[in-house]
């Protein structure tokens, strides 16, 4: 299979799913690959109000971090998912080593989420809404798999004003 070339264009999303598959980003960044690390993740995940047991979907999971602690310390059924299958390989390594975490992982696309409606009482993704190419297609997707009443938790980077001016070349 060819290889990408720094030449070739690469989504937002493929960007950054291949940046954190990189072996040195843990040690450098960390389990938590966004600003706010998991105290953010730990108060997103409160703000929800879910009961133990709810069925969360973590879209953008990259290596679990996350989805494990909703499964851990909130006592959440959670599915996490990724757009590299590498990420989604060590978020499983990391499950299986331990029998008290109820979280499993699979490898998709967030605009065509791999899930039946009315799926999960919960969607959370943590700062990839806006690597996404078709925020709206992906945000719609959310929305088809939550069960009715379901909630969303997104936490993302904003900028205010406008963008910054880059000159070609």
């Amino acid at each position: 299979m060819p290889t990408k070339t720094m030449t070739e264009p690469m989504t937002a999303v493929a960007c950054c799913a291949a940046f954190y598959e990189q072996d040195w980003v843990q040690p450098v960044l960390g389990e938590s690959f966004h600003p706010g690390g998991t105290d953010l993740s730990a108060r997103l995940v409160r703000e929800l109000h879910l009961p133990p047991k709810s069925r969360v979907l973590d879209v953008a999971c990259g290596i679990g971090t996350t989805a494990r602690l909703m499964a851990d310390e909130y006592g959440l059924d959670v599915v996490g998912l990724d757009a590299s299958a590498a990420n989604v390989a060590k978020a499983e390594n990391v499950v299986g080593a331990s029998a008290a975490i109820t979280a499993t992982f699979v490898t998709g696309d967030a605009a065509a989420l791999p899930f039946p409606d009315d799926s999960f009482d919960a969607v959370v993704c943590e700062c990839a809404v806006s690597t996404f190419a078709d925020q709206a297609r992906v945000v719609a997707e959310f929305a088809r798999v939550l069960k009715p009443g379901g909630v969303v938790g997104i936490s993302d980077m904003v900028i205010e004003g406008e963008l910054p001016r880059t000159s070609p070349g």
